[in-house]
């Protein structure tokens, strides 16, 4: 994973990620059911995302992060067994 960002706040301002080709609408981000974007392997949560079952309480961006976290995992772990790696490392406190 190259980097996680975190945007919060009550305007939406998108600023230069409007530039990277994600889809963003006026208001929403169009997000499939394991909460990826346009581009493959990046994911999105929150009150911006829009996809086909969206709750719009807080709750719904909790199941959201869930969701895309899962997701992501998914799609690293396979891309780490492709390179010969292992992503997935054991606490030493078990």
């Amino acid at each position: 994973m190259d980097a996680v960002i975190v945007c919060h706040g009550v305007t939406y301002e998108y600023g230069r990620i409007r530039e990277w080709g994600l889809g963003i609408g006026k208001w929403n981000l169009d997000v499939t059911d394991k909460m990826e974007t346009a581009i493959p392997g990046i994911f999105a949560v929150g009150d911006f995302v829009n996809y086909g079952s969206k709750v719009m309480l807080i709750a719904g961006a909790f199941n959201d992060a869930v969701l895309a976290l899962n997701s992501a995992k998914t799609v690293y772990r396979a891309k780490c067994r492709e390179d010969g790696q292992n992503i997935v490392r054991k606490h030493p406190i078990q």
